[in-house]
C-alpha cells in the first residue's frame, strides 16, 4: 500500500514539474495567450467561464488552448525557450515569433526589415539547431 502512495506522489510531483516547465515556456507567448495558459493551468475558471468572459464559444477557446499547447510542446519551441540563449539573439527572436507566436514569414520579414528568404534561411537554421539539441 505504501508503494502505491509513493508512486502516486511521484506522479503528482512529476506532473507538477511538467506543468512548471510548460508555464516557464509560456512566458515567451504573447500576453493574451499567456493569460489563457495561466488561467487554464491554475484551474481558477472553467473553460465555459473563460469562454463567456472572452465572448467566444467554448469550442473556440478549447481549440485555441490546444493550438497554444501544441506550440509550447513543439520540440523547436522547447529548444528555443530552454536552450536558446546560445543562439544569436536575432535568431532566437525570429524563432520565438515564428514557432511560439505563430507569425508568418512575410510578417516577420516586414517587421524586422528583412527579405523573406533571409527569414526562411534563419528559421531553417533554427530548425536544424533544434534537431541537434534534441539528439543530445
Amino acid at each position: 500500500m505504501r508503494q502505491l502512495r509513493d508512486e502516486s506522489e511521484n506522479r503528482r510531483i512529476g506532473s507538477t514539474a511538467l506543468l512548471d516547465r510548460m508555464l516557464d515556456r509560456a512566458r515567451f507567448l504573447p500576453p493574451s495567450d499567456l493569460a489563457l495558459v495561466q488561467a487554464s493551468a491554475r484551474n481558477t475558471l472553467s473553460f465555459h467561464q473563460m469562454a463567456k468572459i472572452m465572448s467566444v464559444p467554448t469550442a473556440t477557446l478549447t481549440r485555441r488552448l490546444h493550438r497554444i499547447g501544441a506550440r509550447l510542446h513543439d520540440p523547436v519551441s522547447v529548444a528555443l525557450t530552454d536552450f536558446g540563449k546560445v543562439l544569436r539573439p536575432e535568431y532566437r527572436q525570429l524563432g520565438i515569433e515564428y514557432f511560439l507566436h505563430g507569425r508568418s514569414m512575410n510578417k516577420l520579414a516586414e517587421k524586422h526589415r528583412m527579405k523573406r528568404r533571409e527569414v526562411a534561411a534563419i528559421l531553417q537554421f533554427v530548425r536544424g539547431w533544434a534537431r541537434g539539441i534534441a539528439d543530445h
